[in-house]
């Protein structure tokens, strides 16, 4: 409940085409007053194949090939920096498996391996695991071999509960971050939900709550927090199926003479 806000604005652009789809994408940032630009062309081999180009208003190039069913199961991403002073690059492997070997269950894998230069880079890997219809485990790791270290671990799980409702206990930031959220469907088109968030190394708790709604040709969502800060969506079809606009709004409810923060976003297929 407490994600898909945004406070800079934005504009984008997308097009399908004969052999793939192109784009572009504006961004303002009201932190430093900056209007990056990008482009988007990705080209679609066949079913199982494709390839994008992002190129930026800095000069960066950035290719990604993708590649479903190497083996039965198993996904392939190649991401490369192409120019503007960087030469980083990174594999990424998903394999799901219908059963997890010994255990039963439908699992899944992730793998992502990073390379810079010729200085190896940062890798990551997360399991998921659902051992029924109703519950999933996952947890997930960073190593950086630059440091030596895993820098970041996390673990977590969800179930599926019989009212309709989904609960969900976390355990991240290396240990030192726990979070419990439950998300109701208290109807077709309405969902609520609740939020804590304790942190260990410090000892304090934040709480937070929500509520999303379906409209017709939009959504709208509300989001408050045990600190005062009170968050606003709205989404609504411009024209349906070829503009959509989102407008954010983000005010501390302890301190109305702070100047709220403001976000519009603009799409145009």
């Amino acid at each position: 409940m407490s994600t898909g806000f945004g406070y800079d604005h934005k504009a984008t652009w997308s097009a399908k085409t004969g052999f793939g789809s192109v784009g572009g994408v504006a961004t303002y940032s009201a932190k430093d007053s900056s209007l990056p630009v990008e482009a988007k062309l990705a080209y679609k081999v066949d079913s199982a194949t494709g390839v994008e180009f992002v190129v930026t208003d800095k000069g960066k190039v950035t290719a990604v090939a993708n590649k479903d069913n190497l083996v039965s199961g198993l996904k392939a991403k190649l991401t490369a920096v192409l120019s503007g002073g960087s030469n980083d690059a990174s594999v990424g492997l998903n394999y799901a498996f219908a059963k997890a070997p010994l255990v039963g269950g439908k699992s899944t894998v992730v793998a992502d391996i990073g390379v810079a230069g010729s200085k190896s880079g940062k890798m990551s890997a997360s399991v998921g695991w659902a051992p029924s219809g109703s519950l999933t485990l996952g947890a997930d790791a960073e190593f950086d071999s630059a440091k030596n270290a895993i820098t970041k671990y996390s673990v977590g799980a969800q179930t599926a509960m019989s009212n309709g409702g989904t609960a969900a206990l976390v355990l991240s930031d290396k240990a030192s971050t726990l979070r419990a959220s439950y998300v109701h469907k208290c109807s077709a088109t309405v969902n609520g939900g609740l939020e804590a968030v304790h942190k260990l190394d410090k000892g304090d708790t934040t709480f937070g709550a929500g509520m999303s709604k379906r409209l017709d040709g939009g959504s709208a969502k509300a989001h408050v927090t045990s600190a005062g800060v009170v968050s606003l969506l709205l989404t609504k079809d411009v024209q349906p199926n070829k503009v959509a606009a989102t407008v954010c709004l983000q005010m501390d409810a302890t301190n109305l003479s702070k100047a709220p923060k403001i976000g519009v976003q603009l799409a145009v297929k």
